[in-house]
């Protein structure tokens, strides 16, 4: 295990990383889509380790919101990165946003 950790360590995470871990994901609602598929993560990016996810929530007061975050922040730690998960309420999420992957 000591090892394991060591390759984690040693492992610089990235934005593709991130992407990837996320589409693992199931949305808690819906859980044959994932959270990339379904459009809530709205922008990663990783600097120094610190990895920041903006994500919009499918609606104001959405019960699912805390369980996506740490969600979210577990997927990063495991990824060896310090995770921020930001609710961005500025633009709202609409079906716009499902990717085609979704949409199957």
């Amino acid at each position: 295990m000591a090892r394991e950790r060591q390759v984690a360590l040693s492992h610089k995470v990235t934005v593709d990383d991130v992407w990837a871990a996320l589409a693992e994901i199931p949305d808690p609602e819906i859980p044959v889509i994932s959270l990339v598929e379904l459009g809530v993560v709205k922008e990663v990016e990783v600097e120094d380790g610190r990895v920041r996810i903006d994500f919009t929530p499918t609606f104001m007061g959405c019960p699912a919101l805390e369980p996506m975050q740490r969600a979210m922040e577990e997927k990063v730690a495991a990824l060896g990165g310090e995770p921020e998960v930001r609710v961005v309420l500025d633009d709202s999420w609409s079906t716009d946003r499902i990717t085609p992957a979704g949409r199957e």
